[in-house]
């Protein structure tokens, strides 16, 4: 008897919570044992997502944009740490700032300035909320991490995370696979898809180009697996528009890569090279077959290519229900953002000494605990007589993206003289206000 069709995959859900290094993490969906193994709960969203759309009436936004002065952030937070004071929220979480929209660059008065929406935000301390769009809002730790991964004097090496399937884990799944196949009608397929993942063990997880003990490794990897959910259909889409790859894979595959990774054609510049514009989403799904290499790799098959189109074609709106999605988008702006600063070397054109940023003994940032493994989940079909499994991670290539840079010919970028100022007094300045 053939094996029945199974789709192996990581389980992900909730939201999670600041930890040493060491302690277990439990939080939402979701928890990473003292072992550093990963393991979920549930597929459910954001709790708290229901409850700020719910009170979104209570704000409004002006339409206009936060403006941040780089140079004067770092030296609030630098000034907050040798008064051994906490870091002001507003410093911390970047003016409530939900997106990276603009970047401006000051040669005469030496500054370098961000723009973006704001809005008020849950402070929780994983990830704030905005309480108008439920978007998470962009944080210091992080820029910090792109700048020491993507910024001044880095290669241009990728960052991200890679969940793993090893030939060995594959050789276990369809070894049990074909064991359970004649039993399945008697212990139901619930019982057979656990002990299927039993037999599984644990995926190895993979980080490269960054501090993996940090928000950014773990927010990566979260998105990642939230991903595979979506893919096997273990999350049930939360567009319509967006079909699981499970529901239409009907013939046998191969095994097939999905990543989340850098949208390279996102970066504008204006004709004097003093201003830049992030368009869109920085994001984009692609896939792959699994353990193939050059166009070998790119001979998808038709399902693997539907549920990428139907991703990309959706992806602003599946962002607002996978947060993870959003926060990896944040960190893929974060991450052009430094590579732009180190690619056109920013940092000494406007002699701004980021040394005390990129010395980890001089900004600290915030260790958390995050998984070297994670518990297969398996889900299980009758039909179809084969076994699907899926891999893939995050793939941010800002280095590239910077290179690619298109030139605004229209002017649609705000020019020199039309920038904004930004107020002595102020690293931040707040544009959304409560009714």
């Amino acid at each position: 008897m053939k094996p029945t069709l199974i789709l192996a995959a990581i389980l992900w859900g909730g939201s999670l919570a600041y930890a040493q290094i060491g302690a277990p993490v439990q939080a939402g969906g979701v928890e990473v044992d003292a072992d550093k193994v990963l393991s979920s709960k549930s597929t459910d969203s954001d709790p708290r997502l229901a409850e700020l759309r719910k009170n979104a009436g209570h704000f409004k936004s002006d339409g206009q944009l936060v403006y941040i002065s780089l140079p004067r952030l770092f030296q609030q937070a630098k000034q907050a740490v040798a008064d051994n004071k906490p870091i002001p929220n507003d410093v911390r979480y970047l003016g409530g700032m939900t997106r990276l929209q603009y970047v401006f660059v000051y040669p005469e008065e030496h500054d370098l300035v961000i723009a973006g929406p704001a809005e008020p935000y849950d402070a929780d301390g994983f990830r704030p909320l905005g309480k108008i769009t439920g978007r998470p809002v962009l944080q210091l730790d992080d820029l910090v991490v792109a700048l020491r991964a993507c910024g001044p004097g880095k290669g241009g090496t990728p960052v991200g995370c890679d969940l793993q399937v090893t030939q060995e884990i594959a050789n276990r799944i369809q070894q049990k696979t074909q064991e359970l196949a004649a039993k399945v009608q008697s212990i139901g397929e619930r019982k057979a898809a656990e002990l299927i993942a039993e037999a599984g063990g644990n995926q190895p997880v993979k980080f490269f180009g960054c501090d993996q003990n940090t928000r950014f490794a773990f927010v990566c990897i979260e998105a990642d697996y939230r991903l595979k959910q979506l893919g096997l259909g273990i999350l049930e889409s939360p567009v319509k528009k967006v079909k699981s790859y499970n529901s239409m894979a009907t013939k046998p595959e191969q095994p097939h890569r999905f990543v989340l990774e850098s949208n390279l054609e996102h970066l504008f510049v204006s004709p004097d090279g003093m201003a830049f514009e992030l368009r869109g989403s920085s994001l984009k799904v692609n896939s792959e077959l699994m353990g193939a290499t050059g166009a070998d790799a790119l001979k998808i098959s038709d399902a693997a290519r539907q549920f990428v189109t139907q991703c990309n074609a959706n992806l602003e709106e599946l962002c607002k229900h996978m947060l993870s999605w959003a926060d990896v988008s944040n960190l893929a702006d974060l991450s052009v953002l430094a590579a732009l600063i180190g690619g056109e070397g920013l940092n000494k054109k406007l002699e701004w000494d980021l040394s005390w940023v990129l010395d980890a003994k001089g900004y600290k940032v915030t260790a958390i605990t995050t998984p070297t493994c994670a518990k297969t989940l398996t889900t299980f079909r009758k039909s179809g007589g084969y076994t699907i499994f899926v891999s893939g991670g995050v793939a941010l290539d800002p280095a590239t993206a910077v290179q690619k840079v298109a030139k605004d010919e229209k002017g649609a970028i705000k020019t020199m003289a039309a920038r904004p100022t930004v107020a002595e007094d102020w690293s931040v300045r707040k544009k959304t206000t409560e009714k």
